[in-house]
């Protein structure tokens, strides 16, 4: 029985040893070569934000980016400045909005160039109507950037509805979206929600990323922004009054897959300009 299938994987072997598909295994060197003639070689993509290049070293073509914060503290308008930092270095972007109609999103913009790309309609959920309209605004627009904003509103009711858990129901979007990056050659950016806390006076962790742990481990690189608080005074914390957050903020870099390298970047936010920066740059 051994020598049978013995032969079997040598008649198998003699088969492959001509095998000239597509997806035939070949060094890595020769693939390299492929991809640099094909002029497929990727983009290092910098943020024009020098603290979180140094430590990113720039994103790169099949990164997922998932950006998180305290509700209000600013994610969707980090994202603004990135798009416009990208696009002044000639990297336009793909949105999906799904929280804002247009007209509102477009204003509060940054100011200066405000070019980008967005579908007409927005249908929740739907990950293959999303890689659709990738493709179709890379073909259009050589577009290399997407932002999605945000997960949640990827989760159709009814699949929440029937899943036994959401977890890892949102573990298979993230995986997808990873898939998608991938295949497209496109930097995928993902606005993720944080959870509640009964303080957000410290700067948050990976572990206040909500509802799924899957949103860390599918990822590439994780960011957290925090915008610090105005001290508060005795009796506006015996009155428990809602904090008064200043324009001074910290952009943590959790998980680098690629370099490994964490730290965290201050910030300000300007807001006659809409956009974040860091300070010795104003």
């Amino acid at each position: 029985m051994q020598n049978d299938k013995e032969l079997s994987n040598l008649e198998k072997q003699k088969k492959l040893v001509d095998y000239a598909g597509p997806d035939r295994v070949v060094p890595a060197s020769e693939l390299i070569e492929e991809l640099k003639k094909s002029g497929h070689t990727g983009i290092k993509l910098k943020s024009s934000i020098p603290a979180l290049d140094e430590i990113s070293d720039g994103f790169r073509n099949g990164n997922l980016v998932v950006i998180s914060a305290p509700t209000g503290q600013g994610k969707t308008t980090f994202c603004k400045t990135l798009t416009k930092n990208f696009n002044q270095a000639g990297q336009k972007s793909l949105w999906f909005s799904y929280e804002v109609p247009v007209q509102e999103f477009y204003e509060t913009f940054p100011a200066g160039n405000k070019f980008f790309t967005m579908p007409r309609e927005l249908p929740t959920g739907a990950l293959n109507w999303i890689e659709e309209r990738i493709i179709e605004s890379k073909a259009k627009f050589n577009t290399n950037v997407v932002f999605i904003d945000h997960l949640h509103f990827m989760l159709e009711m009814r699949d929440l509805a029937i899943a036994r858990n959401t977890s890892i129901l949102i573990g298979m979007i993230l995986r997808e979206l990873k898939k998608i990056a991938l295949s497209n050659d496109m930097i995928i950016f993902l606005i993720a929600h944080m959870k509640k806390k009964d303080t957000e006076e410290q700067i948050p962790t990976i572990d206040d990323l909500r509802d799924s742990s899957f949103v860390a481990q599918e990822s590439d690189m994780v960011l957290l922004l925090w915008r610090k608080q105005v001290e508060q005074t005795k009796d506006e914390k015996k009155n428990k009054l809602p904090p008064t957050w200043t324009n001074e903020s910290v952009l943590s870099v959790v998980k680098n897959r690629r370099t490994g390298k964490l730290g965290h970047i201050n910030l300000v936010y300007n807001n006659d300009l809409n956009e974040f920066r860091e300070p010795t740059l104003w």
